[in-house]
């Protein structure tokens, strides 16, 4: 509890200094399964209040094929 109150008052510091900008990390999963894999799709978007475009969009795919002894292959773009 007594991070918490630090890093609340850390962040309020630093906010108050002006020397941050207020980004957003904006981020949506979807994910899905067919047969035995499982697939995941992140969708990433980091937005500035000062600008008015996005300022990174990023997007990919990983698919998880389980192998035996608790294993999980993993492969993704």
């Amino acid at each position: 509890m007594r991070l918490a109150a630090v890093l609340v008052c850390l962040f309020i510091l630093t906010a108050l200094a002006g020397a941050q900008d207020f980004q957003l990390w904006n981020e949506i999963d979807l994910a899905a399964s067919w047969r035995n894999f499982d697939f995941l799709v992140p969708l990433l978007a980091r937005t500035d209040t000062r600008r008015p475009n996005p300022q990174l969009a990023a997007t990919g795919i990983t698919a998880d094929f389980p192998l035996p002894w608790h294993l999980t292959l993993t492969g993704g773009y």
